[in-house]
């Protein structure tokens, strides 16, 4: 993940202080839960270029589909 503030916060060494964000953070952790395990590790974005582009195709089909 290229976002260090979500990657520190899913590993628990800074808190949620949106309450906008604190039930997505919430929904996040509980999923986690069902791994036996789980490594969440920050990558410079110019690393991260093709699950960056991935994620946006996803994010997009996503709201073509809702309209």
């Amino acid at each position: 993940m290229d976002s260090k503030l979500v990657v520190e916060q899913m590993n628990g060494r800074y808190r949620v202080k949106s309450a906008e964000l604190a039930p997505l953070f919430k929904q996040a952790s509980d999923l986690l839960k069902r791994f036996p395990q789980v490594r969440i590790t920050h990558v410079e974005r110019a690393k991260n270029n093709g699950a960056d582009a991935l994620a946006n195709m996803a994010i997009d089909a996503h709201v073509k589909k809702s309209k």
